[in-house]
């Protein structure tokens, strides 16, 4: 029965896409990122200090703030990028 519900899933997807997608000829591919690559390459750099993950931490806040923080990320408010709360 699984493989019917997949099938019926794809075609629904398909009719969608069919007259506004695929009328233009825009192709649409999905691929997980290979990140596992990269991993050792930026470890190295991270150890040598060229590169600082925490950079991209814009906004650091107690715990007790998560719920108002929470509304300010998935708003995009305050430029805000990645959220570090400290319990």
């Amino acid at each position: 029965m699984r493989p019917l519900q997949r099938q019926s899933r794809y075609r629904r997807l398909l009719r969608l896409f069919r007259y506004s997608l695929f009328e233009w000829n825009i192709s649409l591919r999905m691929g997980q990122a290979p990140v596992i690559h990269y991993v050792p390459e930026l470890y190295k750099q991270i150890k040598e200090g060229v590169f600082d993950p925490t950079d991209s931490i814009t906004h650091r806040l107690p715990l007790s703030e998560a719920e108002h923080q929470y509304d300010v990320f998935d708003t995009k408010k305050e430029d805000c990028i990645k959220v570090a709360l400290k319990p």
